[in-house]
Formats: structure tokens, sequence, C-alpha cells
């Protein structure tokens, strides 16, 4: 299989964006720190703004996630394998199959400093969930996961493509991610498996403690806010709800927060407020103070004369927002122009008021975020 030059490309701009930040205990994306909050950290003269390709490595298969950096490596998925990139070197140092399918993951890894030492964490295409040693770069175990064990339908054709939010609670590693309808393939045996996972790493071995089958599928990636894992469902067209676990409670919030349609991408969050954005690109604030607190502040574009009222009615959102200094940032996979599978957008919308500040169409689609 060729490699595509987006994948080589890609490499490059990520050691262009993390290499002035001190690789520590975090896994670095742009706009990500360890609670997974879309958060943009850097400034734009630190990011290295126009992006330069500075060096590739041929990675010998296609890739359909983004790398992270960590404790001076890349680690990305290509192909069926998960490889190790020194940014020293410019080489590729190690590789692990991680996976059978016939599609690498649309996850990306995630990296953790747990109470069991420094591991690399990666969901597959083919449901599973791997715990690997960085410094061996071998595996330590390995998880099916499936919302009903005592069935078959694990054998069948459904995906992970969040990444994997790992924290440690009591002193002890846990990760919270999710599954979704099928595996991209289409072909037979397809199966909607919709379910949110909190999983303790035992040191051993992946031990699920809390599932529940979602009615939409759980494509973003979950995380942290005020004593409570976050997550999202994509319903499609159809109402959804935030997913709020409490972590001191190994339990669901009883208390319901709506989304009018379905949340495809990851939440954002910033202080007490969380944000998400759904398929038709609205965007939502709300407000979470504890499990019992919580409330909808403003959905966008609804608010009265916002220049940008029509985005709904022929927009299409995967994505997920990034939260800046004064504004939320939308990338939009389709801006007025889902009926033909046309272009994408940036949009700009103000924290506070909730209305539109600024669009920035492209010329092609947005593919990630």
């Amino acid at each position: 299989m060729k490699v595509s030059k987006l994948s080589v490309v890609l490499l490059a701009l990520i050691y262009l964006i993390t290499n002035t930040v001190p690789v520590s205990g975090a896994a670095y994306k742009f706009a990500l720190d360890e609670q997974n909050t879309r958060q943009i950290k850097d400034s734009f003269t630190e990011t290295g703004f126009p992006f330069q390709e500075d060096w590739s490595v041929n990675l010998g298969g296609q890739v359909m996630s983004q790398p992270i950096v960590a404790d001076g490596y890349i680690y990305v998925q290509t192909g069926k394998d998960l490889v190790k990139i020194s940014l020293e070197g410019k080489m590729i140092v190690d590789k692990i199959k991680v996976t059978d399918h016939e599609l690498p993951s649309g996850s990306s890894p995630t990296y953790a400093v747990t109470t069991h030492g420094p591991r690399i964490y990666q969901a597959t295409r083919d449901h599973k969930l791997i715990a690997i040693d960085v410094n061996t770069f071998k595996p330590i175990w390995e998880l099916i996961l499936t919302t009903d064990e005592n069935s078959d339908n694990y054998k069948k054709r459904y995906r992970v493509t969040a990444s994997p939010l790992v924290y440690i609670h009591n002193n002890r590693t846990y990760l919270a991610i999710g599954t979704a309808n099928g595996d991209g393939t289409g072909l037979s045996e397809q199966h909607a498996d919709n379910g949110f996972f909190i999983i303790h790493d035992t040191g051993v071995r992946g031990k699920v403690i809390k599932s529940t089958q979602m009615d939409g599928e759980v494509t973003g990636s979950p995380i942290i806010h005020n004593g409570m894992i976050i997550g999202t469902e994509n319903t499609q067209y159809k109402e959804s709800w935030l997913i709020r676990y409490i972590m001191n409670k190994d339990n669901f919030t009883t208390l319901d927060c709506p989304v009018d349609l379905g949340v495809p991408g990851s939440p954002a969050a910033e202080g007490d407020y969380i944000y998400v954005v759904d398929r038709t690109g609205c965007l939502y604030k709300f407000e979470n103070k504890s499990e019992t607190e919580i409330q909808k502040i403003w959905v966008n574009p609804e608010k009265t004369g916002d220049f940008d009222a029509t985005r709904p009615l022929n927009s299409y959102n995967l994505l997920s927002p990034a939260i800046g200094n004064k504004y939320i940032y939308i990338p939009i996979q389709h801006y007025n122009s889902a009926s033909f599978n046309g272009p994408g957008a940036v949009i700009a919308v103000d924290k506070e008021s909730g209305h539109t500040h600024r669009i920035h169409t492209f010329s092609t689609m947005l593919k990630s975020n």
C-alpha cells in the first residue's frame, strides 16, 4: 500500500508544532492537555506558522489518525502497526503489530505515566484496546471492547475511533473510551456496539468496571471536567445526551443534559464551561458546575441577528471545537455545502456572547481537527 503524502508531511508538522515544548508527562497533540480540554496553549509564533517541511519518514502504510509526541519520540499507527520514531534520529526505531484489520485506526495513541509506569494505549478499528510498554514496545494486555459479553457480537465489525482518556483515581489507573457503528469497510457483519466504557488497568490486564450501551456512536474522545468524565454520542439527527460519569461514585449522573442532535466530535472545556458541536455545525455552551448543576447557556448560531444563522441548513460536521483566548473555533467539514460534499470552513464564535465573529472558508473539505 502506498504511503499518502499527508501521512509523511503530518509527521513533519507535528515536529514543528512541538519542538519548543518541553516533553515530560504528557503526550502532545496541538491544543490538547492531559485532560483533553482542547484549550489552545501555544501562541501562533511558537507553533511556527507558516509550516515548512523539516524532515520526513516513509511510514510504509496508510495513516488515519494523528500522531502524538512523548519523551523524544513520535508514535503513530500506520497500516497494521504502531510505529515509534526518534525525533533525534529522524527514523523509525521500533514498531508493533496492533491489528489484522484492513484499515488502520482512526484513534490516536495515548501516552500516560500511569501507576504502573509509562504506557502507550492504542485502540483499533476491530474494537480492541492494547496497553504497550513504552521501553520494550511489547504488548502488556489486550482487551476486546463489547457491551454484550454474553453474545458473539464481538466477532462482528464495529470500531473504536475515539482516543483513550487515561486518568488516575485513588492511586489506580483508569481509561475511558467508546465504541461505534461499523468499521468503515462496508463489508458484511457490520454491527452497532455504541458503548461507553470505564476500564481499570490492573497492571497486567484491562478490566471493564463500567459499561453502558448508547443510542448513538461514541466517536469523540472524553475529557475530565469538575470530577466527571464527559463524553458525547452521535445519534445522527436525533436528540443526544452528554455522558457524565462521576469518578467518586463510579456511576453516571441522574441529571440528563440533552443536545438537539448527535455530536460526533469531542467536547472542549474551560472553567465551569463545556462546549460541543453537533453534526450540523451548531455550537453548544453548557455550564457544568457539578453532578447536580448543569445548564445550557447558549447555542450558536441561534442568537437573534447572527449573520451565520443558515449554517445548520446545509453544513456537515464530524470534528471538535478548540478554545482560544476570546473565541471558540469550530472546524466544519462541509460548510453550507453538505448536499454536494463541498468545501469546509473554520468559524470563530465569541465565548461570552455566543455570536459568530468570523468565518474562514476553504477550497476543499476539512479532514481533521
